[in-house]
């Protein structure tokens, strides 16, 4: 026998208008899940790629697997497509391409090597030109 709730008793909203997806709801997502040194770098300006990248860190791979998976979560509740999930599998640095975001999940290890804080803050808008 098949039981079936009503959407009352399983606490589900419809969410209005697919109120887009912002870098602040993703950033609470990860600050939820634990994850730590959070930076949103605003890269709109300074290529073509997205609007918007967030840079995090987790404690292991495995936590760095769960930031992802709860973010992926986040997106898919809230009915945004997302391009793509990279390096997931190996966990040291994990890529979310939301579109018109990005989001880069590191093991601390592996964020320190790459830096990707310090070259993203960095570039100007006049040297993309160039």
């Amino acid at each position: 026998m098949k039981i079936i709730q009503s959407k009352k008793q399983m606490n589900w909203q419809t969410p209005s208008h697919n109120a887009p997806l912002t870098h602040l709801t993703i950033i609470q997502v990860l600050e939820d899940a634990k994850g730590y040194d959070i930076n949103h770098i605003n890269i709109g300006a300074q290529t073509s790629l997205a609007e918007d990248m967030i840079i995090v860190s987790g404690r292991s791979r495995r936590h760095a697997q769960s930031l992802a998976h709860h973010v992926i979560e986040k997106v898919k509740e809230q009915k945004h497509a997302y391009l793509s999930v990279e390096g997931l599998e190996n966990s040291q640095w994990i890529l979310l391409d939301l579109g018109d975001m990005i989001v880069h999940i590191f093991t601390e290890e592996t964020r320190t090597f790459y830096n990707l804080d310090k070259l993203w803050a960095n570039i100007s808008p006049s040297e993309k030109e160039e």
